[in-house]
């Protein structure tokens, strides 16, 4: 869910950085790299690939799968909020709550072609956290072009 000054991206990326994390990043023109969080700024980050040091802006980047899980359960269960009015209520954040708090299996496309499938376990004002088949993995919200149902419907005529 959504918190005042719930720090999803930042906690991710500084634990992934004081762990040593290896990390997978998919970024905005589809290449991979892999490596390890050395500094995370507010607009870019660096890692350490292959004996080098690339720093990234984070617009470049799409979504980051950790080695392993780098925020735990309860992370999201404390950043459960009381219901809003819904004349403050944001549309963007019911319908991630709603995916949150019902544990919707969710497909989600992303603007440069990939596609994961998973369960929003929750979000800020950037980024999203998805628990999916091989993990953990921290998207973009400006890398995402839609979010929807991460099931079949079966439209055949019986």
């Amino acid at each position: 869910m959504t918190k005042p000054g719930l720090k999803l991206e930042e906690s991710f990326l500084n634990t992934a950085k004081d762990q040593r994390v290896m990390l997978r990043l998919s970024l905005a023109n589809r290449e991979r790299l892999s490596g390890v969080v050395t500094t995370v700024g507010r607009y870019d980050l660096s890692i350490e690939s292959e004996g080098r040091v690339v720093t990234l802006p984070k617009k470049e980047v799409f979504h980051i799968s950790p080695a392993k899980q780098l925020l735990e359960d309860s992370f999201f269960a404390d950043a459960a909020l009381p219901e809003e009015p819904a004349a403050k209520s944001r549309v963007q954040d019911e319908f991630l709550n709603r995916y949150v708090k019902e544990k919707t299996l969710a497909l989600i496309k992303m603007t440069n072609g990939d596609e994961l499938r998973g369960v929003i376990e929750g979000y800020d004002g950037f980024t999203l956290s998805v628990k999916t088949g091989r993990g953990q993995v921290l998207l973009y919200k400006h890398g995402i072009c839609s979010v929807g149902p991460g099931y079949r419907r079966n439209t055949e005529k019986q």
